[in-house]
């Protein structure tokens, strides 16, 4: 059987069936890999066409369905996934600018090699580690962590990562996250654009290194769903895991 390095398990299974019932509703039953192609191409980029092909030549669409939830469900990936986030202190030889604060993270693949992990908001590091401390500290169905409700966590975490000692600077980059004024009008705050950062910059790396990121894809309404066993702080970091998130 022909092999394809293309995997779709970052697309997730609901998703990925509903196109395909839609698709093959749309062929009259007929489902071809053009069709695919056309539909899900123009979803989630046609570097996922090579995988799809493959499929559709070699199963029926029941059997295709079955595979999506057997290997493509949340539940099902995690479980499979041999990826890991290391938190550990800045090497002595790394430059803290920018987005580079006291502590960074790192894509740890089972076969040892690592990929720096770096957003390109200081916010989406302070939020994402948030939730991988909380991950960490707890297993089980967790939701998304709350802004409103992790304020002082949220600051307090942000000054040690960043050694940011100007309460105002820290006050301020909290506020933009929950609202905005433009043009002397209130507007919703910029915690959907570093979500949008995470997803995109975690969705790149992942895919560059082989991996899946949906275990530790996150949206505004839900937690990682990775085990707490793939997430490891080490030296220093572990002080990161006296916070308490709610």
């Amino acid at each position: 059987m022909k092999k394809t390095n293309c995997n779709l398990s970052g697309i997730g299974a609901e998703t990925f069936i509903s196109l395909f019932a839609q698709s093959h509703e749309e062929s009259h039953g007929n489902v071809t890999a053009k069709a695919i192609e056309t539909l899900l191409g123009e979803q989630f980029g046609y570097q996922v066409v090579p995988a799809l092909k493959f499929l559709l030549d070699n199963t029926t669409p029941a059997a295709l369905v079955r595979f999506v939830y057997d290997f493509m469900s949340p539940r099902s990936v995690v479980a499979h996934s041999t990826a890991s986030i290391v938190v550990r202190p800045i090497p002595w030889q790394m430059n803290r600018t920018g987005n580079i604060g006291r502590y960074v993270m790192y894509l740890h693949r089972q076969d040892g090699t690592e990929n720096l992990i770096r957003f390109t908001h200081q916010a989406s590091t302070i939020f994402f580690l948030m939730h991988l401390i909380d991950r960490h500290q707890r297993s089980g169905e967790l939701d998304a962590l709350s802004l409103h409700r992790n304020e002082k966590p949220f600051k307090r975490l942000y000054r040690m990562v960043y050694d940011t000692v100007n309460d105002d600077i820290v006050a301020s980059r909290y506020r933009s996250l929950l609202r905005r004024v433009v043009d002397h009008r209130l507007r919703a705050g910029r915690k959907s654009a570093i979500i949008l950062d995470i997803r995109n910059h975690l969705g790149q790396l992942f895919s560059a290194c082989g991996e899946s990121y949906q275990p530790f894809a996150m949206t505004a309404h839900s937690h990682l769903s990775i085990t707490p066993d793939h997430i490891v702080f080490e030296g220093e970091a572990e002080c990161l895991l006296e916070f308490y998130f709610r």
